[in-house]
């Protein structure tokens, strides 16, 4: 009780603040907090704390640096226009993480009326559902960005606003894409690595259908996916297990159809004796549909017996006029080559 009396009153004087709920129950902020005043503040952390008073606190924060907020539950929702105005708020703002990896509740905020920009912005990550991301970045830019995450918690449909945010267009013009996808035990993940030191990862929660979910991704990035031209493609032991929708050819294809540049591709010992065979029933007519521009596959530690799996996909390439070299490799030396 002496704690929370405490914190109702200014502290003029700080600079860093970071709390963390570690019980079951969602700590609750009071509306007083900090005597709703923190004029020297640069980096504020809530972790799993509902503060549903943040936006008349963040009023005062004009210093603020860094922002992560996190609440587990509905009581901590803050709507995307009453966001994008604290952002806005907030003109040293360098670093923002928001997570609130849940369905909006019904709560409706005129948005700004013009879209604002975040001038110090560098790193922006978010958690949550599409709507809410597509919801707040509509109302915002962020011309030095050089960090940008998300982690859907719900069926990626369609994410211009994300696109629009990355400052993708600023970026056509440059030297190729590296790209990684990462499929593991609860999520699958895309990196996009561009030379300019700009980097941007995507996140999926929902599985079903881990191949399909990043082949939607895929095509909604895919003013960038279609520069990448070195491409990592990983999975953990366990989604082995999955062989019937994991392996589903006609969801690989979906997902290679984004990649139109890939030159050199990489494929982990776990996955590619198992997507071997599925490029091996190809037709040979439609054989070049799948990576196009391919030159070099790496396979990871490749045994013996396994090599004739890959057998027919690398003739029918060569027969069709676009020969691709197979070379082994382990994981260490193809990274090397970057």
């Amino acid at each position: 009780m002496v704690f929370v009396d405490m914190m109702r009153c200014p502290f003029s004087a700080l600079t860093y603040l970071s709390l963390e709920s570690i019980d079951d129950d969602e700590l609750v902020l009071p509306d007083g907090f900090l005597g709703g005043s923190a004029p020297s503040l640069r980096t504020f952390l809530l972790k799993r704390i509902a503060f549903p008073a943040l936006p008349k606190l963040l009023l005062s924060t004009t210093q603020l640096v860094t922002l992560r907020i996190s609440s587990s539950s509905t009581t901590g929702y803050i709507s995307p226009g009453v966001m994008a105005a604290c952002l806005v708020s907030l003109p040293n703002l360098k670093q923002v993480t928001i997570k609130f990896p849940f369905p909006s509740p019904d709560q409706l905020s005129p948005p700004l009326p013009t879209r604002a920009v975040l001038p110090s912005l560098l790193s922006f990550r978010f958690k949550g559902v599409t709507q809410y991301l597509e919801d707040l970045l509509a109302q915002l830019d962020a011309p030095g960005l050089q960090t940008v995450s998300a982690t859907f918690c719900d069926h990626v449909v369609h994410i211009p606003q994300f696109l629009r945010f990355t400052n993708y267009a600023e970026r056509l013009s440059g030297p190729p894409i590296r790209a990684a996808v990462e499929f593991d035990f609860k999520k699958v993940l895309i990196k996009l690595i561009l030379s300019d030191g700009f980097d941007l990862a995507v996140t999926c929660t929902e599985l079903l259908g881990q191949v399909s979910s990043m082949a939607l991704v895929c095509r909604e990035l895919s003013p960038l996916v279609s520069r990448v031209e070195h491409l990592d493609l990983r999975c953990v032991r366990y989604l082995l297990q999955l062989a019937p929708p994991f392996m589903n050819l006609g969801d690989w294809l979906e997902l290679f159809q984004s990649f139109i540049a890939v030159k050199n591709l990489y494929l982990c010992k776990l996955l590619w004796p198992k997507l071997a065979p599925a490029l091996r029933d190809l037709s040979e007519e439609r054989v070049t549909e799948v990576l196009p521009e391919l030159r070099t596959l790496f396979l990871e530690e490749p045994r013996g017996r396994d090599m004739g799996f890959i057998e027919p996909f690398i003739t029918a390439r060569r027969l069709s006029g676009h020969p691709v070299a197979v070379q082994q490799c382990v994981a260490s030396d193809f990274m090397a080559k970057g």
